[in-house]
C-alpha cells in the first residue's frame, strides 16, 4: 500500500494502466520476482485476508476504521513492513495538493504513536543523499527521520541510527524505516546501491520466526483505541 509511483506512472492514464507495457518499479519487480505481490488501496476485512505480509510505503491518509483494523490484523498475527518519511524529496511532475502525489510527510503518527513511537524530522531538511546500513545491506538515504521512544513507549527496539525500529506487537511484528526515498530506484542507479537488497532482507526477517513474542489475549485490550 503505497501513494508512491510504484505500480503506475503517478500520471499514468486507466487505458495504459491497463492495456499499456509495465510501468512498476524496480523495487516492485525485485519484489515480484520472489513474492505475490497485490496492491492495497483500502484497508479492510477483505483486503487484509490471506496476506502473509503488508507493506506500507508512504500511503494516503488513513481513515480511523483503517488504522483500527490494521493495529488489530498485526497484533493476531500479521507482519507488517513501513516505510513513513516525514521530509519525502521524491520528485513529482504533480502540482502540489495534486490527490495523486504522495504526501510529503508520514501520515501515520497516530499508528506508530500507539506502539510507543514518535518520528522527529531530520536536522537538515536539505542534506544530501548519504549512504546508511538497513538489515546488513547498504543503501542510500534522502533526509531521513529518526525513530525514539515515546512517552507510552512500548516493547519497540531501535537502532543507534534511529532509522529502523522493530516492534513485537502480541502474535505480529511490525517493521519501521525512517525514510521512503530509499525505494526510489532513480537513487539506486545514481548511488550505485540497490535498495530492494536491503527490503527483501526486511521481509525476509519478517517472515522468520522471533522468539519471546508476546502472545495470548492480552493484545485485545488496546483494540480500538487508536487516537486520531
Amino acid at each position: 500500500m503505497s501513494a508512491l509511483p510504484l505500480f503506475w506512472h503517478e500520471d499514468a492514464d486507466p487505458a495504459a494502466m491497463l492495456s499499456g507495457p509495465d510501468q512498476s518499479a524496480p523495487l516492485v519487480k525485485a519484489l515480484g520476482a520472489r513474492h505475490t505481490l497485490k496492491p492495497v488501496d483500502v484497508l479492510d476485512d477483505a483486503s487484509l485476508e490471506g496476506l502473509d505480509l503488508l507493506i506500507m510505503a508512504q500511503p494516503r491518509l488513513l481513515q480511523p476504521e483503517e488504522l483500527v483494523r490494521l493495529d488489530l490484523w498485526v497484533r493476531n498475527g500479521g507482519q507488517l513492513l513501513v516505510f513513513a518519511d516525514p521530509n519525502l524529496a521524491w520528485p513529482s511532475r504533480l502540482p502540489m495538493g495534486d490527490r495523486r502525489r504522495a504526501p510529503l510527510i508520514s501520515l501515520l503518527d497516530p499508528l506508530y504513536r500507539h506502539w510507543g513511537l514518535e518520528l522527529d524530522a531530520p536536522a537538515d531538511d536539505h542534506a544530501p543523499p548519504a549512504g546508511a546500513d538497513i538489515a546488513g545491506e547498504a543503501v542510500t538515504v534522502v533526509t531521513p527521520g529518526r525513530w525514539r521512544l515515546g512517552v507510552a513507549s512500548g516493547r519497540c527496539e531501535i537502532t543507534p541510527d534511529g532509522l529502523l525500529a522493530d516492534c513485537p506487537l502480541a502474535r505480529g511484528r511490525a517493521i519501521l524505516v525512517s525514510d521512503a526515498d530509499m525505494l526510489d530506484g532513480r537513487i539506486w542507479a545514481e548511488q550505485r546501491r540497490d535498495g530492494s537488497l536491503a527490503v527483501l532482507a526486511l521481509v525476509e526477517r519478517l517472515t522468520r520466526p522471533k522468539p519471546e513474542i508476546e502472545t495470548g489475549r492480552e493484545h485485545l485490550k488496546d483494540e480500538g483505541k487508536i487516537t486520531t
